[in-house]
C-alpha cells in the first residue's frame, strides 16, 4: 500500500504517510468525532487547534488511500461502493 500511495501524482507538496504522532493526533478531536472521509468538509470552528498542514495532509492521504483502494476493487472486479455501503 506504501508503494501504491508514494507513487500517486499529485497537486502540491506531496504527503507523506501517517507517522505514530500523527496517529496519536488523529485519535483526539476532531479526527474522534466524525469519520476520516468527512474530515475536508469541517469547519474551522471544529477543527480547534489543529495544524491547518497536517489536517490538509490527513485529508490528502484518506483521498489518495480511497483512489487506490477503489483501483485494487475494480481490478479485481468489487464494486466498492456496494461492497462499503454493506
Amino acid at each position: 500500500m506504501e508503494e501504491l500511495f508514494e507513487g500517486k501524482k499529485i497537486s502540491g507538496p506531496k504527503a507523506r504517510l501517517c507517522g505514530r504522532d500523527d496517529l496519536r493526533q488523529a485519535g483526539i478531536a476532531p479526527f474522534s468525532n466524525h469519520e476520516a472521509l468527512k474530515w475536508k468538509d469541517l469547519e474551522q470552528e471544529e477543527l480547534i487547534n489543529t495544524q491547518e498542514a497536517k489536517f490538509n495532509r490527513y485529508c490528502e492521504i484518506v483521498d489518495i488511500f480511497m483512489k487506490i483502494l477503489g483501483e485494487e476493487a475494480f481490478k479485481k472486479g468489487i464494486m466498492l461502493d456496494d461492497w462499503l455501503k454493506e
